[in-house]
């Protein structure tokens, strides 16, 4: 998993300008230039997960947090502010924090209305805690931080995010970065894992979901025209529903690779990418309790047996690839870089049946991507890309427009993949977009819209089985927060969706509507 923005920017920052003038002085790589182009955007996925996670540390990047306006809105930096934003011990600081409010939702965990109209709604605190660590030691570097927070509804017959553990959910982002920095060589270690609670669009209910990864990498500068390195990297996502009976699903990524590139001129670098992956997924059976029978009742009769899967739950599935490309990275202007790769691909299966092979085998592979910044007011990402064990292409755009300093406007689309979270044999292919505008009124008021739709389709990696339904999910959020001063702020935000729409009925095919008025506390 790649390092969060702000993990690589304190990285970098920290990195000495004579070592980086010598590491760089053969113009971008191509390596770092699809890095820089081709990092996720914003997904639905990520914002509706994370849409109830309390305090604003604990998850930086979500922009639907209990106060995603409110982290628009910097306090003043002088230095008696500066005494008041958190606990300082050396190069350690802790910040930490406390949620007051009330909460709404117009259905509980099963998308049933509660039948007693009390239900819908509850106080809640939320204790909250940041801690930051950052220290450059010669040529290393070393940059951390942890922010979790624990959500209590004093209704004990109140569901926000699911019933039973998940109701009181507890919601905790680690990151850490380390770098060293030679004359030619530059050598980084990154890692980050989040664990939370919180509706989950591609798993069709409330899920508690674990990701996490780790990236290792190396570059060589071999002279001022030759540039080399290799990278390793782990990732893993853990899903389980709050229903044991329900099954949850065990994904692992493993990826290493290399390049070597040539600085054709000052502004063209060309380069060879060769990579290796192996994709797993492990769909973990839920236990399903058998009613005991009932004294004096006539015997059941044995139901039909039903075709089984093509494989059982509990096996490990797999798709491997070895791959070649080579890449072209070419800054146009100083503020435009075009990145392209063609290449092929060799992919197997282990434990899909696939009889047409229409996944798998010798093919070609293919990267396009587009940097574009023209003023400080808006800068574009673009890219499309079909590598290693896709099935389809996949693509994303990001745009930041800022034509004010107290207005910003993000746009994020895309389309990515991954098997299926939820079934044997399949890939889930989500495509969507989200639209963010955050705007300040007076210094102490800021008014944040988001709005955002996603549709997730299932693809079958085998011809002996039929891909699940299709579904779709849109939701539009709106909040408003009135700085106190600059550790405190009133917070209300809204909520809509439309459900996760499919054939199949479960707890996200129903409407849904969240509200929540808080005072929130961030020393």
């Amino acid at each position: 998993m790649k390092p969060a923005p702000a993990m690589r920017s304190l990285r970098l920052a920290a990195l000495p300008a004579v070592a980086l003038a010598a590491l760089f002085s053969c113009g971008v790589s191509s390596a770092q230039a699809q890095q820089a182009v081709f990092d996720p955007v914003i997904t639905v996925n990520d914002e509706v997960f994370r849409s109830r996670w309390g305090g604003p540390q604990v998850d930086e990047s979500g922009a639907m947090a209990l106060a995603p306006a409110g982290q628009g809105i910097r306090p003043v930096e002088d230095f008696a502010t500066k005494l008041r934003e958190g606990l300082h011990l050396g190069s350690l600081r802790f910040r930490p924090g406390l949620s007051l409010g009330l909460d709404y939702s117009d259905q509980n965990s099963q998308g049933d209305a509660t039948t007693d109209p009390q239900n819908n709604q509850s106080f809640f605190i939320a204790p909250s805690l940041g801690v930051e660590y950052a220290r450059d030691t010669g040529p290393w570097s070393l940059g951390a931080r942890y922010g979790g927070a624990y959500t209590y509804f004093t209704n004990p017959d109140y569901s926000a995010n699911g019933s039973g553990s998940s109701r009181n959910p507890f919601n905790n982002t680690a990151a850490i970065g380390l770098g060293h920095l030679g004359m030619r060589h530059s050598a980084q270690f990154s890692a980050q894992a989040s664990y939370g609670n919180g509706e989950n669009i591609q798993a069709n209910g409330f899920t508690t979901t674990f990701v996490g990864g780790a990236t290792l990498s190396y570059d060589y500068l071999i002279n001022e025209f030759l540039t080399s390195g290799t990278y390793a990297s782990y990732n893993s996502q853990i899903t389980r529903y709050e229903q044991e009976n329900q099954n949850g699903s065990d994904l692992i990524t493993l990826r290493a690779g290399g390049y070597i590139d040539w600085l054709a001129t000052g502004k063209t670098t060309a380069g060879i990418r060769t990579e290796a992956g192996r994709l797993t997924s492990q769909i973990v059976q839920g236990e399903v309790a058998t009613p005991a029978p009932v004294p004096g009742a006539s015997p059941t009769p044995t139901p039909t047996p039903t075709p089984a899967p093509v494989q059982p739950a509990n096996e490990v599935q797999a798709r491997q690839y070895a791959q070649v490309l080579g890449v072209v990275a070419h800054n146009l202007t100083a503020k435009i870089l075009v990145v392209g790769g063609l290449g092929a691909s060799y992919t197997v299966d282990e434990n899909i049946v696939d009889v047409d092979e229409q996944y798998t085998g010798l093919r070609p592979v293919y990267l396009l991507g587009l940097q574009l910044d023209p003023s400080e007011k808006t800068s574009l990402r673009a890219y499309t890309s079909l590598q290693g064990a896709d099935v389809v292409p996949s693509y994303g755009l990001s745009l930041t427009w800022r034509p004010r300093i107290n207005t910003s406007v993000v746009l994020s689309a895309y389309q990515n993949q991954n098997f299926s979270i939820t079934s044997l044999d399949q890939y889930q292919v989500n495509r969507g977009f989200v639209l963010t505008l955050q705007q300040i009124f007076f210094s102490k008021m800021a008014l944040g819209l988001s709005g955002g739709w996603q549709q997730t389709e299932s693809i079958a990696l085998s011809s002996a089985v039929q891909a699940a339904d299709s579904t779709e999910y849109a939701f539009v959020s709106g909040s408003l927060a009135w700085r106190l001063n600059s550790w405190a702020s009133w917070v209300a935000t809204v909520r809509t969706s439309t459900g996760n729409q499919s054939e199949q009925v479960n707890s996200l095919n129903f409407p849904d509507t969240t509200a929540s008025i808080s005072l929130n506390l961030l020393f």
